[in-house]
């Protein structure tokens, strides 16, 4: 899942699920699925398929 945050709206929510994850709430697997971009283009770029 891809994340545009380019004014850190989101920053408490990312905080708030690392905690989770440091907590064992979250498995680090799945907290590494989101990926937070503050860059239109970086965001794009990170919806691509990889090979």
């Amino acid at each position: 899942m891809v994340l545009l945050d380019p004014d850190g709206h989101y920053t408490g929510l990312l905080r708030w699920l690392d905690e989770l994850q440091d907590k064992g709430y979250v498995a680090a697997p799945a907290r590494d699925r989101l990926l937070v971009h503050t860059d239109i283009a970086a965001a794009l770029d990170a919806c691509k398929p990889t090979d």
